[in-house]
């Protein structure tokens, strides 16, 4: 009897993984034949599949946890960089503003985080529905709002919208956004706006290239070792018990902007 239930179990599991894959690329079909699809469900799959992994490999409670779009998702070297800090990593695809917002219960608040790393909005400005930075900053302020509404101590750390390659036409739009993004989050408590964007330009405001894939969207190893150079100290000062407080760090050329104090950066660009 015992062995009958075993192999009934096992064939469960089997059916579920099975059920669960064609959900899985029957979602990412949809997203790909048809980009005029602007709905969270697309990715029902994709969350599902983050829940079924967290039931196999329970993450660490108060952990730093990172959520966004496919720049999240596909930084693989994430838990090694962040050490001393546990960190949980939950980017899904073309994820936008409203995706994480709806998708909230699932990807924030069952992680019971120490702290919320955001990086999203990048594809609430590109084509085929591309929102204003007055509506970008709407939105940030919804799923701001929304994550201080229960979790009202944990600090909220946005990641500034990157320049690409691709989207090098929008960066007019991209900086707007940002400027209203930090203007929203010097005011507010424990919202921590990081202007990491200059990283990926240079002295004369033009892309560094060999920052990026050759898809020219997303960053490739030294693009993240950029990235990580800045956001691991914000995290680390804001995530030392000291006071939460609003604040924005920039980062340009040779400078680390800090709260209206600049700090030399020997060395801080490569060329």
């Amino acid at each position: 009897m015992d062995e009958k239930c075993t192999v009934m179990l096992s064939r469960l599991k089997m059916f579920m993984a099975f059920i669960m894959l064609v959900l899985f690329l029957m979602a990412w079909f949809r997203l790909d034949s048809n980009p005029n699809i602007d709905s969270p469900l697309i990715w029902q799959a994709q969350i599902a599949a983050f829940q079924e992994e967290d039931r196999k490999r329970p993450p660490k409670i108060g952990s730093v946890l990172f959520v966004g779009s496919s720049s999240i998702r596909l930084w693989r070297t994430l838990a090694e960089d962040f050490v001393p800090l546990s960190v949980i990593k939950r980017g899904f695809g073309g994820a936008t503003l409203n995706d994480v917002i709806y998708y909230a219960e699932e990807v924030i608040f069952s992680y019971q985080p120490q702290a919320v790393v955001l990086y999203v909005g990048s594809n609430d400005i590109k084509s085929p529905s591309p929102k204003s930075p007055t509506e970008v900053l709407h939105l940030t302020k919804q799923l701001v709002e929304k994550i201080h509404k229960r979790l009202p101590l944990v600090p909220v750390f946005f990641i500034a919208i990157n320049p690409t390659p691709k989207r090098w036409h929008l960066w007019p739009v991209i900086q707007q956004a940002n400027k209203l993004i930090k203007m929203y989050a010097d005011k507010q408590p424990n919202v921590i706006f990081i202007d990491s964007a200059g990283l990926f330009l240079d002295k004369k405001q033009s892309l560094r290239y060999s920052l990026f894939k050759k898809d020219q969207l997303h960053l490739n190893q030294a693009g993240y070792a950029q990235w990580l150079r800045v956001i691991k100290p914000v995290l680390m000062k804001h995530l030392k018990n000291e006071p939460a407080q609003s604040s924005s760090h920039i980062f340009r050329d040779k400078f680390l902007v800090c709260e209206s104090h600049w700090v030399s950066f020997s060395g801080f660009w490569t060329h």
